[in-house]
């Protein structure tokens, strides 16, 4: 199956762009209080945005490398990596 989003990975910026590289996927922003300036959960959002290409990655590999009810070492890594990223831990 052909992929029909932008390629990771995607990081996220003190602003709160998310970026592939130069390309713009999206920016967050708040409506609060402090209207145009990120809040923490508003970064909190992006990396969860940002972490999809991961999120996506791991979840194909479950699919693929699951035998038996059990998953493999690889597997397991790849979704470790990708929560912490998507918890802005890496």
């Amino acid at each position: 199956m052909e992929t029909k989003h932008t390629q990771g990975p995607w990081t996220v910026n003190r602003i709160g762009e998310i970026t592939s590289g130069k390309t713009r996927i999206a920016k967050v922003t708040s409506n609060g209080p402090t209207f145009g300036s990120p809040t923490m959960d508003d970064i909190a959002n992006a990396r969860l945005i940002a972490a999809a290409p991961d999120l996506l990655a791991a979840l194909k590999a479950i699919q693929r490398g699951t035998i038996g009810g059990q998953v493999h070492f690889e597997c397991a890594c790849l979704i470790c990596a990708a929560i912490a990223r998507a918890e802005g831990k890496k």
